[in-house]
């Protein structure tokens, strides 16, 4: 699959889930494709290249759904997750471009 598929939501972000700033909807975007995961909000923008995907997992809050991507990037903090009204769309278009959630 070639082209890029795009969605709204929001950004947490930081060494932890207490430890951590968040963009809230719809001031981020996540952009899919073949070759990378891009999340962006603002001037913030993380590129996760396929290769340094290590898991993508379904991530719970207490009133929100969101994908959370392991990595092995120093430069991006290590705990990301996009929060999403779309989470089945965002699981099936990441599966869709080769991507596996564990």
């Amino acid at each position: 699959m070639q082209n890029t598929c795009k969605f709204r939501g929001g950004i947490r972000k930081g060494t932890s889930y207490l430890l951590a700033a968040n963009y809230t909807w719809p001031f981020a975007v996540m952009e899919i494709t073949n070759e990378s995961i891009c999340l962006s909000a603002f001037a913030t923008k993380y590129v996760f290249d396929a290769g340094v995907i290590l898991a993508i997992k379904k991530y719970d809050g207490m009133f929100s759904k969101g994908i959370q991507i392991e990595h092995n990037v120093d430069s991006i903090p290590k705990f990301v997750v996009f929060w999403t009204f779309q989470r089945e769309a965002i699981i099936k278009c990441l599966i869709e471009h080769g991507y596996r959630l564990d």
